[in-house]
C-alpha cells in the first residue's frame, strides 16, 4: 500500500502547527490538516479520521511524541505496511 509524501507530509504539517498555535488561530491548521487528511482517504481507500487518530495521536500535545519527525511517522506507517512514495 502506498501514500503520497506530498499529501502525508501537508496533513503532518497542519496537524504539528494546529497543536502549536494558540486558540483561536489553531483553528486554520485544524481545517487544513482536515483537507489533507480527506485527500489521504480518497486515495488510500481508508477513513479520514484512520489518518487523523493516527497522526495526531502522535503529534498532540498529550500525544505520543509532540517532537516526532516527519520520517519518524513515515517509519511507524512503513512497521504497518505503508509505503511513503515520493511520487
Amino acid at each position: 500500500m502506498k501514500v503520497s509524501k506530498t499529501i502525508l507530509s501537508k496533513c503532518i504539517e497542519n496537524c504539528r502547527l494546529f497543536w502549536q498555535t494558540p486558540y483561536p488561530e489553531c483553528q486554520k491548521y485544524g481545517d487544513l490538516w482536515h483537507t489533507y487528511s480527506e485527500v489521504l482517504a480518497e486515495i488510500t481507500n481508508l477513513s479520514d479520521f484512520s489518518w487523523q487518530d493516527i497522526i495526531g495521536g502522535i503529534l498532540a500535545n498529550d500525544g505520543i511524541n509532540k517532537e516526532a519527525t516527519n520520517e519518524q511517522i513515515y517509519e511507524v506507517l512503513k512497521i504497518l505496511g505503508w509505503e511513503v512514495d515520493d511520487e
